[in-house]
């Protein structure tokens, strides 16, 4: 079926950014003698958990919540502003399909997080519509509140859009709010997902045969 609007996931779709969400909590709980082992961030991130659940499942006291969430922040941040990168081909499919269709990037990540990577990547400019957590309210993935959102700024049908990400909770959202959704497989994405996209590429560029 013809698309009226493409929305993007941000990060780990387009944008390589979980490697150094996952270095930021490696620092901060090593400050308290924690060592964050691959597995259980590999458990962890998909999850999309919020940092509290990470530290009940991590068997860390909840006292040290507000000094790691607040260094966790500090160092992302940092990292988002020097480091952060399009995924492989990401920047060019993206543009491409930026002149096709109507285009949004909805995502759970702070606003303060897409302030550091406008550093780097100048996202706001690049897309109509860009809604972050602020925006969400806390209502976030896998809620469908911010697609849903998205299609009415860009004036669609959510029927007639496709939702475009790379996590267990996008599939869930997009399916939540009626879209079509397709998933790109990345490094820190289970190989089973609860609720099963419409369609999985390998590359994001792939998805240019699609649309």
């Amino acid at each position: 079926m013809p698309f009226s609007a493409i929305l993007f996931d941000l990060d780990g779709t387009l944008i390589d950014s979980p490697k150094l969400w996952r270095e930021a909590y490696r620092r901060v709980l090593k400050d308290i003698g924690h060592t964050l082992c691959d597995k259980d961030f590999g458990h962890l991130y998909p999850s999309g958990k919020p940092m509290r659940d990470w530290l009940m499942e991590l068997g860390i006291d909840q006292s040290h919540y507000a000094t790691l969430r607040t260094n966790r922040d500090r160092i992302y941040e940092e990292m988002l502003r020097s480091e952060i990168v399009w995924h492989d081909g990401a920047e060019t499919c993206f543009k491409t399909i930026a002149r096709k269709y109507p285009t949004g990037i909805v995502t759970g990540s702070h606003k303060t997080y897409i302030d550091a990577i406008e550093h780097r990547i100048p996202l706001r400019s690049m897309v109509r519509v860009l809604l972050d957590e602020t925006d969400l309210e806390g209502k976030s993935k896998p809620r469908p509140d911010g697609l849903l959102l998205a299609a009415e700024k860009l004036n669609v049908d959510p029927l007639e859009c496709v939702y475009i990400g790379d996590q267990p909770f996008d599939a869930e959202a997009a399916k939540n709010a009626g879209m079509e959704c397709w998933i790109v497989r990345r490094p820190f994405a289970p190989e089973k997902f609860h609720v099963e996209p419409q369609k999985v590429f390998d590359a994001l560029e792939e998805i240019l045969k699609f649309l």
